[in-house]
Formats: structure tokens, C-alpha cells, sequence
């Protein structure tokens, strides 16, 4: 019910299962990058708490640092891999999909 939202310990109870949520699919994203033969990249996915106690994805932060692609495919059509694998899984629009190289 809505209104327990109000008490504290129902509140706690659902972020830290929100935070278990991401962590999981944080993790879940990892693979699936490995899969497509991204090696060291980090994934942090910023989101939200609803009125309703759901959890709502606000953007997914792709950071590839100095990763080595294990693939013979071009790089931007690697990147649209990305976006488009991670998107799917996490069923979030590829504009949330976020890529930062460094």
C-alpha cells in the first residue's frame, strides 16, 4: 500500500532491495558486455524511487577505460551494439544508454 511508504522501515526495506535490484542488473550488464567482447568497462545505472516505491531508470553510464573490443566488428557498430544489448535487457530506451571512453 501506498501509505506505508510513510513508514520508515517499509521505505528502507524498499530502497535497499532497490539497491540489490541495480547491483544485479549492474552486474547482469557487465556480462553481457564481456559477451560482446568489451573488456573493462564499468556500469553505474542512476535511478529513481516512484511515488509508488518502483524503481525507475534514469540513465545507464557506460565507461570504457582504455577497454580492449575483442571483435572484428567497427567500432561504432560496436557501440550501437552497446546500446542497443543493454537497452533491451534492461528494457530502457537506447537514448538512457550512455558511453564515455577514456
Amino acid at each position: 500500500r501506498l501509505s506505508d511508504l510513510d513508514d520508515p522501515a517499509v521505505y528502507n526495506k524498499l530502497i535497499e532491495r532497490a539497491q540489490e535490484k541495480i547491483e544485479y542488473h549492474e552486474k547482469d550488464c557487465r556480462k553481457i558486455l564481456e559477451e560482446i567482447g568489451i573488456k573493462d568497462a564499468s556500469v553505474i545505472i542512476k535511478y529513481y524511487m516512484t511515488e509508488k516505491g518502483e524503481v525507475s531508470i534514469e540513465k545507464v553510464k557506460i565507461i570504457l577505460y582504455d577497454s580492449v573490443i575483442v571483435s572484428d566488428k567497427e567500432h561504432i557498430d560496436i557501440i550501437e551494439e552497446i546500446k542497443v544489448k543493454l537497452s533491451d535487457y534492461l528494457n530502457v530506451g537506447r537514448d538512457l544508454v550512455v558511453i564515455y571512453e577514456r
